[in-house]
């Protein structure tokens, strides 16, 4: 009876001691998972990158995970503005004009181990142009210049800025002004009548138009004077190569609208300024002659006169050669224009080397030129320089001289050119301007 009693009575205590124990892991059985640290992908774009003020963007994510996304959040800057959970992932921001600028946006993608990554993008928001429907402020202001001469100015401001003003009379274009001060200029017909509204339109870049008239009534009145001109030159004649002055005294009383000078018939100068001077081309020996200069004056009428007056051109290009001692040298073939004129007994020497045997023909013309009025009278001496060669007054119709010679022996010949009253008398004095002669030495 006692054995079995301390049997009993181990018995709990093995019990105890085998729950105690571990129990082995079974064959076959998986172990726990690890935790989730892959971070997500995701690309930002936003569409259209550049907009208007007003306008909306759309912002689309493109997002993947190992595991999942969870999410997607869109921020402005560190603004949430919205959470997508499922793909697609979009989200439209509409602008305003305070947006004109740069826009950041970002997206962040997040997966469920908490994981994030985020992507950005960048939008241009413009701002947007208020149309221009200010019409510009102008006011027109007439003055009669003199007679039937008027004159338009026109004062025109605008917001943006004034592109031009137009000038009608009765409605009809007259002129065109693109840049300040606006003005025009017009003038009516001497039997013109009636009353006449003058408007100035200004224009804007937008194409707005301001509009602004005033009125003026023509009546019939008399014929005016034509306009007076008188010419003065300086110096008359011309006995040194060089231009000359002149001075249209001029007057009207309608206004001189311009005044134009015409050498011979062709214009050279034109001008619309007081004093109206203008000086001529420049004139050479090879312009000898009586010309004619002429001022045209016009009125602010449109009436027209005009007055001419000779100017006498009288360059002897080779003085001083009034001896044998400083005659001008000259070759056969040339041709010399001059004058027998600066003094009261004038002649004019020449010297050419000639070859024995040379058969020469020397011409001088007194006549080819139109109001010349020397008889010339010409002599050839032998190289000694008092020897006279040949000499002849007349060779044929007007006043020419001519000499036909053979050249006796090789050295430097003298010619003289004088007046035949200067030849023919030692007390006769010439002393015209218009002593032109034109020289030529030539072989035959």
């Amino acid at each position: 009876m006692k054995k079995r009693f301390l049997l009993a009575a181990l018995a709990p205590a093995l019990l105890l001691a085998a729950c105690n124990t571990a129990a082995p892991t079974q064959p076959g059985t998986s172990p726990q998972p690890s935790a989730d640290t892959t971070v997500p992908t995701i690309g930002l774009t936003a569409a259209p990158a550049s907009v208007s003020a007003g306008s909306s963007v759309t912002l689309t994510a493109t997002a993947s995970d190992n595991v999942g996304v969870t999410s997607v959040k869109f921020y402005r800057g560190d603004t949430l503005l919205a959470t997508d959970t499922a793909a697609p992932y979009e989200y439209t921001q509409a602008t305003t004009a305070a947006d004109v600028g740069t826009l950041g946006f970002k997206a962040v993608a997040s997966d469920a181990a908490g994981n994030t990554a985020s992507a950005t993008a960048n939008v241009t928001v413009k701002a947007v142009s208020v149309p221009d429907t200010t019409k510009p402020s102008v006011t027109v202001t007439l003055t009669q210049i003199v007679g039937r001469s008027y004159s338009a100015v026109a004062t025109a401001s605008d917001n943006v800025g004034v592109s031009k003003v137009e000038f009608y009379d009765n409605g009809v274009l007259i002129s065109t002004d693109a840049e300040a001060p606006y003005t025009a200029a017009f003038s009516y017909p001497d039997d013109a009548t009636g009353p006449h509204v003058i408007s100035a339109r200004a224009y804007d870049a937008a194409g707005n138009v301001g509009e602004s008239s005033a009125a003026l009534t023509l009546s019939q009145e008399p014929l005016p004077t034509p306009p007076v001109v008188t010419p003065e030159i300086t110096p008359n004649p011309v006995t040194q190569p060089g231009s000359v002055t002149v001075n249209a005294l001029a007057g009207s009383a309608a206004g001189i609208a311009q005044v134009e000078f015409l050498l011979d018939g062709v214009r050279f100068a034109l001008t619309q300024d007081i004093p109206y001077l203008a000086s001529s081309p420049s004139f050479t020996s090879a312009q000898n002659g009586v010309h004619t200069v002429t001022v045209r004056v016009t009125d602010r009428r449109g009436q027209v006169s005009e007055a001419s007056q000779k100017l006498i051109v009288a360059i002897d290009g080779s003085e001083p050669n009034d001896t044998t001692a400083t005659a001008k040298s000259i070759n056969i073939g040339d041709t010399f224009n001059g004058t027998i004129a600066g003094q009261t007994r004038d002649v004019d020497y020449f010297k050419v080397n000639a070859a024995a045997g040379d058969r020469l023909r020397l011409t001088v013309k007194g006549s080819g030129f139109p109001g010349g009025t020397l008889d010339p009278y010409v002599t050839v001496y032998l190289p000694d320089g008092k020897t006279v060669l040949e000499q002849n007054d007349d060779a044929g119709l007007g006043f020419d001289s001519e000499i036909l010679f053979n050249v006796p022996a090789s050295g430097s010949y003298i010619i003289g050119v004088t007046s035949f009253a200067i030849h023919d008398d030692p007390a006769n004095t010439d002393n015209l301007p218009t002593n032109f002669y034109q020289l030529a030495l030539t072989r035959r």
